[in-house]
């Protein structure tokens, strides 16, 4: 069965299919399906229609190629963001907004009939892409800059980051809760 890697967002999706055949043994195979969705809108409501519908229109496109089961990123319960020069402070409204989406995902895949998707904590997902070599510091520039050099692919970086996290999960899917 395949596996459908979401990076949530309002803003943006990040979105990758991978076959888990050489996941396991880590010889990772090129993305069956990559890519990142953005929503322009300064709307919150817009953007989460937008988003709804991309969500909608990624599991149409992933269910043209069998089988697959979801894992996206779980959001900590209190997201922390750079301010300035003062380091890092909770972001409440950024919590919020990735809870939406996260939520949004489940209730379009229930819809679809789907197993119920599997959330991956951020901290979890990462310290296994660490292990395997696809991170090193940062996830998103790591990511994507591995996948350029392995696929010759060019991704946006919510995409390598739903990369990573999908093969976080198929090399230890004990990380994932759901």
């Amino acid at each position: 069965m395949n596996i459908l890697g979401i990076d949530p967002g309002t803003k943006s999706i990040g979105y990758a299919l991978v076959s888990p055949w050489d996941a396991r043994e880590f010889r990772p195979t090129r993305p069956i399906l990559i890519g990142a969705t953005r929503h322009t809108s300064t709307n919150v409501e817009r953007r989460l229609v937008a988003a709804q519908k991309a969500i909608e229109e990624i599991l149409k496109q992933c269910e043209a190629h069998g089988p697959f089961s979801i894992v996206y990123e779980e959001p900590p319960a209190q997201w922390r963001s750079k301010t300035g020069g003062r380091g890092r402070q909770l972001n409440q409204r950024a919590s919020f907004m990735l809870g939406q989406s996260c939520g949004m995902i489940r209730a379009v895949n229930q819809s679809r009939g789907n197993p119920i998707p599997k959330a991956v904590p951020v901290s979890s997902w990462r310290k296994v892409a660490r292990q395997l070599g696809v991170v090193h510091r940062s996830a998103k520039t790591d990511t994507v800059e591995w996948i350029r050099s392995k696929f010759e692919l060019e991704v946006k970086h919510d995409a390598g980051e739903a990369y990573a996290l999908a093969l976080a999960y198929i090399s230890c899917p004990t990380i994932a809760r759901g």
